[in-house]
């Protein structure tokens, strides 16, 4: 059992080792500070950064606390107030907008679920999106991607994109361009990408340094809406300004 629990054991320990330190560490540092050899410290090092916990490219870079850390630190320090306040903020769309608005984040390698609110009064018929979305097909999977690395990026690029729907994007290159415009603009939009039926917006809900995991979303029946265009307009303000408030709050880890 210890020897199975060791490498786990020295993961938690370097991040601990980083984490007092807001100025970054050295693999060198790291692994003179917990007198273990340095290939050794960097493999462990890459692995955490891969997954989130750190932050930081090459030996010789200072890696510092990682944005998924950041995000667990702030649901600890948060913790129900986050999740109450988040449903708050979301009903409250939604019952302004008369359509279903959610959370949702990153976990792994999809995007999932995280807390759906309906209009409390049904002015229409109303969706209930699925546990998870599509990541290349789905408003808040193409923003969430739209803000990873470039690397990360390049790695989920290496496997085929499912086509869905004769609107899904199929090709690396014109998704990469897409992800491309909506970090420039700020939210991405799905029009009958992942099911030809539905309608969907997201806005990002951004760590304090800068990285994005989750998104603020809303989505719809295609049918209910005349204008696209018209009805991004009449959206965004409501769910931008959720997804603003909500990024306040993962920064101080507390409601404001």
């Amino acid at each position: 059992m210890a020897e199975s629990s060791e490498p786990l054991r020295r993961a938690a320990a370097i991040a601990e080792l980083v984490a007092m330190e807001p100025q970054g560490m050295t693999i060198a540092r790291i692994a003179e500070n917990l007198a273990l050899p340095v290939p050794t410290t960097y493999r462990v090092v890459r692995k955490l950064v891969d997954i989130g916990f750190l932050k930081g490219e090459g030996r010789h870079a200072a890696y510092v606390v990682g944005p998924r850390l950041q995000q667990i630190s702030s649901f600890i320090s948060g913790g129900a107030s986050f999740s109450l306040n988040a449903e708050r903020e979301l009903q409250t769309v939604a019952d302004s907008l008369g359509v279903s608005v959610y959370l949702a984040g990153l976990f792994e390698d999809k995007v999932s679920l995280f807390v759906v609110k309906m209009p409390t009064v049904m002015r229409s018929p109303s969706v209930h999106p699925g546990p998870s979305f599509q990541m290349h097909a789905s408003a808040s999977g193409k923003l969430i991607l739209a803000y990873q690395s470039r690397s990360r990026i390049d790695k989920f690029l290496e496997k085929p994109l499912e086509r869905l729907t004769d609107r899904t994007i199929a090709s690396p290159a014109e998704l990469r361009a897409q992800l491309e415009e909506i970090r420039d603009r700020g939210y991405a939009v799905s029009i009958g990408e992942s099911d030809p039926s539905l309608w969907g917006i997201a806005f990002p809900v951004k760590s304090a340094t800068g990285s994005v995991n989750y998104a603020v979303g809303l989505i719809t029946f295609r049918s209910s809406i005349e204008d696209d265009e018209a009805y991004i307009e009449l959206v965004s303000p409501k769910l931008d300004e959720a997804a603003r408030h909500l990024s306040q709050m993962f920064r101080i880890g507390r409601p404001v």
